[in-house]
């Protein structure tokens, strides 16, 4: 039956179960406890997570006051910024060299820089000028690192979509992301 889902184009899911899918995303379970309880297969679950993950990428970078780099895809080093109570996440490349070693060099490019997290060592640094009352960047370091524990490791190609995610889910913590993410895909179908 074409048309029967308003949410995801060219979609052999119902609505009902896309709903309940993305409300298992939003409460954060994983694709096998998700496959589980809605009774799909593993693969296709993780096929939908995916696409949830690169809208709410979109969504992060459109909200971000910075531009990010053209494809931050396989990025391992990230900077964080804090502005007002919100964090954004901003891919970086760094050199071969120690994060401490290249750190006053970095800063020098972009004094804004509060905190860089590298996800080859899973370390979060603190930026060298950064005000010491500035607690943003440790919380959702925090909250990121808890989160993303539960996938066991992430492939590099997945680890910008996955702190999107934790960025979105840590800028909006105190809205209902399900709403909001029902009412995006509602507007704009995904594909």
């Amino acid at each position: 039956m074409k048309g029967t889902n308003k949410y995801i184009n060219r979609s052999k899911i119902s609505e009902t179960h896309f709903r309940l899918l993305l409300k298992y995303f939003v409460l954060d379970l994983t694709a096998s406890q998700a496959a589980q309880l809605i009774n799909y297969n593993r693969n296709t679950i993780n096929r939908y997570y995916k696409l949830f993950r690169e809208r709410i990428t979109l969504l992060a970078d459109a909200a971000s006051p910075f531009v990010s780099i053209d494809d931050p895809r396989g990025a391992s080093h990230f900077a964080l910024f804090k502005k007002d109570e919100s964090i954004y996440l901003h891919a970086i490349y760094m050199p071969k060299e120690a994060p401490e070693e290249f750190q006053p060099h970095l800063e020098r490019l972009d004094p804004h820089i509060h905190a860089y997290i590298d996800m080859r060592q899973t370390r979060f640094y603190r930026a060298l000028h950064a005000p010491a009352n500035i607690s943003g960047p440790e919380a959702f370091w925090s909250f990121a690192k808890t989160r993303l524990a539960k996938f066991n490791g992430l492939h590099a190609s997945r680890s910008y979509q996955h702190l999107k995610e934790c960025e979105f889910r840590y800028n909006n913590r105190n809205l209902d992301i399900y709403t909001l993410l029902l009412k995006e895909f509602r507007k704009n179908p995904l594909n």
